[in-house]
């Protein structure tokens, strides 16, 4: 069986997820993912690389998976 994290490497080819990739897979507007970084309200941690925010695809889905089991 394929990991949340492993599905989310294949779907984007990389170890991280832009702010636009990020914002799909939690069901939000880039913009509204921004003003809830920006907020400190987005439940998962991104940085910075250059000038572009970022998301681990492994803090992204510890998120998920744990959600999973909340709900």
């Amino acid at each position: 069986m394929e990991t949340t994290a492993q599905y989310l490497i294949d779907k984007y080819d990389n170890i991280t997820l832009t702010t636009v990739q990020l914002a799909a897979v939690l069901h939000m507007t880039p913009e509204s993912l921004l003003v809830a970084v920006s907020g400190e309200r987005l439940p998962v941690h991104t940085y910075k690389i250059g000038n572009r925010r970022v998301a681990d695809v492994r803090d992204v889905a510890a998120y998920l998976d744990n959600q999973r089991k909340l709900a």
